[in-house]
């Protein structure tokens, strides 16, 4: 199977890695090669993940790809130390303005009100497309296309499918920052820092990606004792384990909501 995960960081790849079944853990912990396919570190961020999407797709010419992480819920339906697989994800922070003024109380005055506007909002593309290449804006579909051997990300999850991702430049700072976001993006489930930017060197490359990620806290909440990166990883661990490899599963791949336990640690 010519897949490849992509992990952003040490710290999620370390507690990932050694769960994830015909994946062996180098001693650098920067990617290794087992049954499954390659795994490697994308990066932290947008910028650099999309770069190093492009240079690993490049080494590896996987088939399809996984990104596989940490990120905080602006959905109040998802639950911390779950996981769950995204079908689309959009960009937050390319355009013009500001979402909220620093040390603004969300929607308390009207200097607090937001000035930003998207790149589709002032009528550019990302990419306008080529011959080998389609159309990016601002939100890129991860669902596969005909053909590519996967399944949809939530076929058979009746109960809560479609599931979005917003991806930032920077993760929410506080409660009014995550709610400023709620409010822009309604659809959009939990928030990241690379899903954009890997999408995006996929969609170039023609290559379908998954995007898989565990919830250890809410948006906005910097309060590091209250996060459950170890069980978020746990989880992704569990429902990567359970779908791997992705081109012959039929069943549902969105996880449905229920429980976890306590932890912490991270970032997004």
């Amino acid at each position: 199977m010519n897949q490849l995960l992509l992990v952003p960081t040490e710290p999620e790849m370390q507690i990932l890695l050694p769960q994830l079944r015909g994946f062996a853990a180098d001693s650098g912990c920067a990617g290794s090669e087992s049954g499954n396919g390659n795994v490697a570190l994308c990066g932290f961020g947008q910028i650099i993940s999309a770069a190093r999407a492009v240079m690993l797709i490049a080494r590896y010419q996987p088939k399809s790809l996984i990104l596989a992480g940490i990120a905080g819920a602006l959905d109040p339906r998802l639950t911390i130390g779950n996981a769950y697989e995204f079908d689309r994800v959009e960009v937050d922070g390319v355009g013009v303005g500001v979402a909220i003024p620093p040390g603004c109380d969300f929607g308390a005055q009207p200097a607090c009100r937001s000035t930003y506007r998207s790149a589709a909002e002032i009528g550019w593309t990302h990419w306008p497309g080529s011959d080998d290449s389609p159309v990016i804006g601002d939100a890129i579909s991860l669902r596969p296309s005909r053909g590519s051997g996967m399944p949809a990300p939530d076929a058979g999850d009746a109960d809560y499918q479609g599931l979005g991702l917003l991806s930032v430049c920077a993760a929410s700072a506080d409660a009014a920052q995550a709610e400023g976001r709620r409010q822009r993006y309604p659809t959009l489930a939990a928030e990241d820092m690379e899903g954009f930017g890997v999408a995006a060197a996929c969609r170039l490359a023609g290559i379908p990606l998954r995007i898989v990620r565990g919830i250890s806290n809410r948006a906005g909440d910097r309060d590091l004792s209250h996060w459950q990166t170890v069980t978020a990883l746990e989880s992704v661990a569990r429902l990567l384990n359970a779908r791997m490899p992705f081109a012959a599963v039929t069943g549902p791949t969105s996880q449905s909501l229920p429980g976890s336990e306590p932890d912490g640690a991270r970032r997004a």
